[in-house]
Parts: structure tokens; C-alpha cells; sequence
């Protein structure tokens, strides 16, 4: 018996199925990491913070990041530069990537953070990349059929599965 069954979030697949359905229905993440020991290492103790790093770097196509940090806006110029200097890509700092009614909470999808379960986060995030650069996770663009319910989606990605043009998709949806 699942000891979390009505805690689903805490089973790692289930986070791991959330991430990948919103890549396929966004086509990107929003990611948010912290700055301090997740990848800058704050009191030099020569930790280089490179997995995150360099996950950062390769979702960058795929993901909208944000630096969600306790700093204070006066050290902002110092975070842009060194992720500048380091090539660590982000977006914003502090702040959303999409509009919506303010809160103080930034949304994102996920959040790298040292305190809060950096290394398994990592891993998924890097699972997925991986499904995406292999092409087994794809954006899933229904935009050229207009609003679709979950059944004619799911008509479309199978008929897609099978060869069939988006054209030909639409014509055969308009009979449905």
C-alpha cells in the first residue's frame, strides 16, 4: 500500500508526469532556482555547483528561469554578473515571467533549491531534458485546431502517432 495515496505529489513519478504534461500543453517550463548554493557557492568553499549549472544551461531552450532569491535587490547586479560571467541563463530575478494578478508569490512550475530537495529536482529536471533532446517528450501544439476537448486531443496526438498530416487531422475532426 502507497503510504502517500492522498499526498500524491510525494511520489516522485507523479511529479515527474505533472513537469511532463505541462511541457507538453506549454511547450516550457517555468523553472526557479536560488542563487546561493544551488549554483554560486556563497562562503568560497570551492564547490563548483556545476549539475545544476549546466542543467540550466541545457533547459534553456525549453524553460523560462527565474533567480528566486533572499537577497536583497541591492545585490541583484552582483547575481546578473556572475551568472553572465558563469553563461548561467536566466530571465528575471525576483520577479514573474508571466503576466497575472499580483501575489508575492512568483509562480513557476519547479524550484531548485538547496533547501528543499535540490538533488532529487535536479534529477527529474534532468530526466526530462533528456526525454526531450532524445524526442521522446515533445511540445504537443494543438493551436492549428482551435479548442479541442481532452478526447479530441488525445484523437490527435494517436492520428499524429500514425503519420497523419495536421491538415488532413482537421478534416477528419470536422466529421467527428
Amino acid at each position: 500500500m502507497d503510504k502517500y495515496i492522498n499526498d500524491p505529489f510525494m511520489n516522485r513519478e507523479r511529479v515527474k508526469d505533472r513537469l511532463r504534461n505541462e511541457f507538453k500543453i506549454y511547450g516550457k517550463l517555468i523553472i526557479a532556482y536560488d542563487f546561493d548554493y544551488t549554483v554560486h557557492n556563497f562562503h568560497d568553499e570551492g564547490y563548483s555547483y556545476e549539475f545544476v549549472s549546466d542543467l540550466l544551461r541545457r533547459w534553456r531552450p525549453y524553460a523560462y528561469l527565474i533567480v528566486f532569491s533572499a537577497s536583497p535587490e541591492s545585490r541583484f547586479k552582483y547575481i546578473k554578473d556572475y551568472l553572465d560571467s558563469k553563461g548561467i541563463p536566466f530571465d528575471t530575478i525576483n520577479s514573474e515571467v508571466i503576466k497575472r494578478d499580483y501575489t508575492r508569490k512568483v509562480y513557476y512550475n519547479v524550484f531548485l533549491d538547496d533547501r528543499a530537495g535540490l538533488g532529487e529536482t535536479a534529477e527529474i529536471l534532468f530526466e526530462l531534458i533528456e526525454e526531450i533532446e532524445k524526442g521522446t517528450l515533445k511540445f504537443e501544439d494543438y493551436s492549428y485546431f482551435g479548442n479541442l476537448s481532452q478526447y479530441e486531443k488525445m484523437v490527435v496526438e494517436t492520428l499524429r502517432k500514425e503519420g497523419m498530416s495536421d491538415k488532413d487531422i482537421l478534416e477528419s475532426l470536422k466529421v467527428m
